[in-house]
C-alpha cells in the first residue's frame, strides 16, 4: 500500500485536554475542578464554558474553551446559594430542542453561568429574598434546592422571614397548609380540643367533669339564694311548755344557735300576742332543734311565759339576722353562697389552666344549659319543699274532716241567727275527737276558733253549725273562751248525760246547744254582735222561746263571770227566770252551774270545787267584768244599770243560784257520806275486817281503810279531775258538822 505523510513537524497532542492529569497506572484522566469527561474537555456541573479562550481546547479548531464557575460555586462550593439553578453547560444541554436558539449538536451547547433563582429569591447568587407569611424556608439535606414551602397543617407563620413555621397553641388548630394564623376550637355546644396533629378539633373529655360540677354548683347556689332573703317559715305549732313558749316549724328553719336570739316577726297565727305591727320588735327566738324555737323577749332576753297557742301562720326572721345567722353545718348561707361562687370560678380557672387557648374559659352551651338546669332544679326543690310543707298535719285533717261534713251536709245553707244555729252534743264530740290530738287538754276556744273553725268554714263563710247541719237549740251555753276546750266538752257532755237521765232519754248526744263559737258566723262577727244588744245573736237565742235553760260552764276560777258577754247572758237568764216566775211557768230551768263532774244545781259535783267557787264569789264584782271590745263592755254595763236593781239584782240572782247549787251538793254529799258511814259501822259490828276499798259519790272518789284496830272512822280521800284532797274528822255519825255545811254558812 502507498503510505502518504505530510511534510513537516508532527503536532504533539496534550493529554487530558491540558485540564487534568493522566493517570499512568489506569490510563485515565484526573480532571481539574470544573472539568469532567474522559479527557476533561467538558465543563462540570456548576461550571459553564465561556466564549473562546486560549487555554481551553476545542477539538474542531484545536483551541481550548474556559470553564467558568457559577456564582457562589468557588466561595461556598454550591452554586446560586442552593436557592436556584446555575445555567451551566449541563443545563443548556437539557433544554428541549424548541428552546435552543440554533439547533446544533448537544456537545456544542453551552450555558452562560448565571443563576436561575427560585422565587422569592433574586440577586447574582440568589442571596436576596425572604419567605412570605404562611411559608417557611426549607434546606433539604439530600442536596435539593432550598425553597419557601407552605407551612404544613397544624403550623402557622404570621410574618415574613426565612424562619420555620410555628406549631399552633393548645386549643388552636390549622386545618390546611400555608396558614398565617391558627384558629381556636369552637366550644359551642360542648368543649372541644385539637387533635394530636393540630389539624382539627375533637370532643374534649374534660366536658364529662365540667358538666356535672357546674350542675351541682349551680343547683346548690340557686337553692341557697332564696334562703338569704329570710322568707317566711310556716309554723306547725305554738304551745307553752315547761321552759316557755315553743314554736315548731313545718320545715327546717336553718337558724344557727345564738346566745342573744334572732329577731322575729309573726303573721297569721291568729293570736293577738303574736300578730300585729306593734309587736314587730317584741320577740326574739332561740334555737332548740332544727324545727323548734324558743320564744324570748327582745328586751329582757327571757323566755315568754304567756299562754300562746297556735297551729298556723308563719314566722319571718330579721333580714340582717337571717343573712348572718341562718346556715348549714354551722356556716351562714352567705358564706355558702360565696364558697359556691368561688367554686364556679375555680372551675373556670381549671379550664384556663388545662385549655389556655382563646375561648378556653368560655362556657359552652352545654355548660350554660347545666347552669339553667341548676336554676330549674333549685326552683323545683323549693316548689317541692313548699308543696310538702304548705299544708301541715292539721291542714290535712281539716281537709278530711271537711269531706266528712260535706257527706253529711252536701249543701250548706245560711240560716237565721239565733235558735236555728245550734249543734248537737254528738256533733261537738265528733269535732273534738277529730282534732283532739291538736287541742289536747289545755288549748281553749281562742285556739279552736282561729286554727280549726275558721279554716273549716273559709270556703262557705258560714258558721260551723250551718256547715255541719244546724239544729234547733235546747240549751244555751255561757262560757269563757279561755277555758280549756277539753274541759268545755267534758262539762257539756256531762250536762247532756244528766239531762238525758232526768228525762229518761237514751241518746244523750242528741241534746242541742247554742254555743257562740260554733253558732255565730265567725266571718261576720260584727253582724252577730249587732248594732245593739237587742240585735245580737246571743239575745235572739236566749229569747227565742226554744231555750230550756242556760248552762254556765264553770272552772275553778269561775272565769265566765269575769267576762262582759257572760254577764249579759246572766242578765237575760235572770230576766227570763223572773218573767217565767211571774207567769207561773217552769219550762225555763234558769241558770245551771255545770262542771265536768255534773250539774251543781242537781247536787252533782266536787265538794272541793264547790268550796272554791264559794270563795271566789265572795270577792267577785260583776261590774269588773271585761270584754275584748270596750264598746261591748260599755253597752252591757249600761244595760245592767238600766235594769231594776242594776248589778246588785244580778249579783243577788247569781248568789241565790250558787247557794241553791251548793245546798243541793251538800245534801247529796251528806246523804252519800251517811250511807258510807252506816256501811262501815255494820262491818265493824260483824267483825269482818275490810281491805282498802273505795266508792263513788257523784264525781268524788271516797277511799277508806278498815283494818280492825286501826280504823279511823270518817277518814276519806276525795279526788276529781286529776286532783286529790285528803281530810279526816272524828264524828259520831250525825252529830258532827260536815265540811259542806260550813261552806254554806260561809256563803250565807
Amino acid at each position: 500500500k502507498l503510505k502518504l505523510f505530510q511534510q513537516g513537524f508532527c503536532e504533539v497532542q496534550q493529554s487530558c485536554a491540558n485540564r487534568g492529569y493522566c493517570n499512568p497506572r489506569y490510563g485515565t484522566c484526573d480532571c481539574l475542578r470544573g472539568h469532567t469527561s474522559s479527557d476533561c474537555s467538558v465543563c462540570a456541573s456548576g461550571f459553564a464554558s465561556s466564549e473562546l479562550a486560549q487555554q481551553v481546547y476545542r477539538p474542531s479548531s484545536g483551541q481550548f474553551r474556559a470553564c467558568s464557575a457559577c456564582p457562589g460555586m468557588m466561595e461556598k462550593g454550591t452554586a446560586c446559594s442552593r436557592r436556584g439553578i446555575c445555567r451551566d453547560d449541563f443545563w443548556a444541554r437539557r433544554l428541549p430542542p424548541d428552546t435552543q436558539v440554533v439547533p446544533v449538536n448537544l456537545s456544542a451547547q453551552h450555558g452562560d453561568g448565571s443563576c436561575l433563582c427560585n422565587p422569592p429569591f433574586h440577586g447574582e447568587t440568589c442571596q436576596v429574598g425572604r419567605c412570605s407569611v404562611g411559608f417557611e424556608y426549607i434546606e433539604h439535606a439530600s442536596g435539593d434546592l432550598a425553597a419557601c414551602q407552605p407551612c404544613k397543617a397544624g403550623y402557622y407563620k404570621d410574618e415574613e422571614g426565612n424562619g420555620p413555621c410555628t406549631p399552633c397553641d393548645y386549643n388552636m388548630y390549622a386545618a390546611s397548609s400555608g396558614q398565617t394564623y391558627c384558629v381556636p376550637c369552637k366550644n359551642t355546644w360542648w368543649r372541644m380540643q385539637p387533635n394530636s396533629e393540630g389539624t382539627g378539633c375533637v370532643f374534649d373529655p374534660l366536658t364529662w367533669v365540667v358538666v356535672p360540677v357546674m350542675l351541682l354548683l349551680s343547683t346548690a347556689l340557686f337553692t341557697t339564694l332564696p334562703l338569704l332573703l329570710s322568707l317566711a317559715v310556716k309554723i306547725q305549732d305554738v304551745r307553752r311548755e315547761e321552759g316557755g313558749v315553743v314554736i315548731t316549724t313545718r320545715c327546717t328553719h336553718f337558724l344557727l344557735r345564738s346566745t342573744h336570739g334572732i329577731r322575729a316577726v309573726f303573721c297569721g297565727t291568729g293570736h293577738p300576742l303574736l300578730d300585729g305591727a306593734d309587736k314587730r320588735r317584741a320577740y326574739r327566738v332561740q334555737v332548740r332543734s332544727e324545727t323548734e324555737l324558743l320564744l324570748i323577749s327582745a328586751k329582757s332576753r327571757e323566755p315568754i311565759g304567756s299562754e300562746i297557742d297556735s297551729s298556723m301562720g308563719s314566722v319571718q326572721f330579721n333580714r340582717f339576722d337571717g343573712l348572718m345567722k341562718r346556715g348549714l353545718l354551722g356556716i351562714p348561707f352567705v358564706c355558702w353562697a360565696v364558697l359556691l361562687l368561688m367554686g364556679m370560678c375555680g372551675v373556670r380557672s381549671v379550664i384556663l389552666l388545662t385549655g389556655a387557648g382563646a375561648g378556653g374559659a368560655q362556657l359552652t352551651a352545654l355548660e350554660m344549659l347545666q347552669v339553667i338546669f341548676g336554676l330549674l332544679f333549685a326552683i323545683l326543690i323549693h316548689l317541692l319543699n313548699h308543696h310538702r310543707h304548705a299544708s301541715g298535719v292539721l291542714d290535712k285533717n281539716l281537709h278530711i274532716f271537711s269531706e266528712e261534713l260535706f257527706k253529711k251536709n252536701p249543701h250548706p245553707q245560711p240560716c237565721a241567727r239565733g235558735h236555728a244555729r245550734a249543734i248537737s252534743a254528738r256533733q261537738m264530740l265528733d269535732f273534738f275527737q277529730a282534732f283532739q290530738e291538736y287541742i289536747g287538754s289545755s288549748r281553749n276556744m281562742y285556739y279552736v276558733c282561729s286554727n280549726i273553725l275558721l279554716p273549716l268554714t273559709k270556703s262557705y263563710k258560714l258558721s260551723y253549725a250551718e256547715l255541719a247541719g244546724p239544729k234547733t237549740l235546747e240549751w244555751f251555753c255561757s262560757h269563757f273562751w279561755g277555758t280549756p276546750f277539753a274541759h268545755f266538752v267534758e262539762t257539756v257532755t256531762k250536762h247532756a248525760q244528766v239531762v238525758a237521765e232526768e228525762l229518761n232519754i237514751q241518746d244523750f248526744a242528741a241534746a242541742t246547744y247554742w254555743i257562740c263559737t260554733f253558732s255565730n258566723n265567725q266571718w261576720r262577727v260584727a253582724e252577730e254582735v249587732g248594732a245593739s244588744w237587742e240585735a245580737s245573736s246571743f239575745y235572739y237565742a236566749l229569747r227565742s222561746g226554744f231555750c230550756r235553760g242556760t248552762a254556765m260552764i264553770l272552772d275553778e276560777d269561775i272565769k265566765p263571770l269575769t267576762r262582759s258577754w257572760c254577764l249579759f247572758e246572766l242578765l237575760q237568764t235572770t230576766l227570763l227566770s223572773q218573767e217565767q216566775e211571774q207567769r207561773g211557768e217552769s219550762t225555763f230551768k234558769g241558770l245551771l252551774l255545770c262542771t265536768p263532774t255534773g250539774v251543781m244545781n242537781y247536787g252533782q259535783g266536787n265538794i272541793e270545787l264547790a268550796v272554791n267557787i264559794s270563795k271566789k264569789l265572795a270577792t267577785l264584782r260583776l261590774q269588773d267584768a271585761s270584754a275584748s271590745v270596750q264598746a261591748d263592755k260599755d253597752m252591757i254595763d249600761r244595760l245592767v244599770c238600766e235594769q231594776a236593781g242594776g248589778f246588785s239584782e244580778v249579783n243577788k240572782y247569781l248568789i241565790q243560784a250558787v247557794s241553791s247549787a251548793l245546798q243541793a251538793t251538800s245534801k247529796r254529799f251528806q246523804k252519800d257520806l251517811t250511807q258510807l258511814q252506816d256501811n262501815l259501822t255494820s262491818q265493824i259490828t260483824h267483825g269482818q275486817p275490810t281491805p282498802l276499798s273505795s266508792t263513788q259519790l257523784d264525781g268524788m272518789t271516797v277511799t277508806f281503810d278498815m283494818t280492825g284496830q286501826h280504823l279511823q272512822e270518817g277518814e276519806y280521800v276525795m279526788s276529781s279531775a286529776g286532783s286529790s284532797h285528803s281530810s279526816s274528822h272524828n264524828s259520831s255519825h250525825s252529830s258532827s258538822p260536815s265540811p259542806s255545811s260550813s261552806c254554806i254558812d260561809e256563803m250565807a
